[in-house]
């Protein structure tokens, strides 16, 4: 029984070890360089109905259009999928949704031009089917 506690612990820190020397930004689907303008959320709450929520708010000094083509390239957004713009202008709103695997992860991204660059927002959630 010690033995399986200690090479339970002993993964663990491996685990831990392997998720501190990731790139966080490539993970959190974070824009590069950007800096987080409000903690980053991660809500459990709902992990009875097979679901993880994640919400993120950072800013970068880049223009709006720039951080537009690189999450649409990055989530694999169609050109016509990616006009979502708001009444002024000011914003667009990105959002991809895919089923594998019994799993379906969604992700949109609101972005707004900002003094001295954009104002990104990212909700990611993944919710885990279970079939019979």
């Amino acid at each position: 029984m010690a033995a399986l506690a200690a090479s339970s612990l002993a993964a663990s820190f491996v685990g831990f070890g392997l998720l501190a020397s990731l790139n966080l930004d490539e993970v959190l689907e974070r824009y590069p360089g950007s800096v987080p303008v409000a903690s980053e959320r991660v809500d459990f709450d709902s992990i009875h109905e097979g679901a993880i929520r994640r919400q993120g708010d950072y800013h970068t000094e880049d223009e709006l259009m720039v951080v537009k083509r690189w999450y649409a390239a990055r989530f694999r957004i169609a050109p016509a999928s990616d006009m979502n713009l708001n009444p002024t202008g000011n914003c667009v709103w990105l959002t991809q949704s895919k089923l594998a695997f019994r799993v379906e992860h969604t992700v949109s991204v609101l972005l707004c031009a900002a003094l001295h660059g954009t104002r990104i927002s990212v909700n990611e959630s993944m919710r885990f089917y279970i079939w019979p």
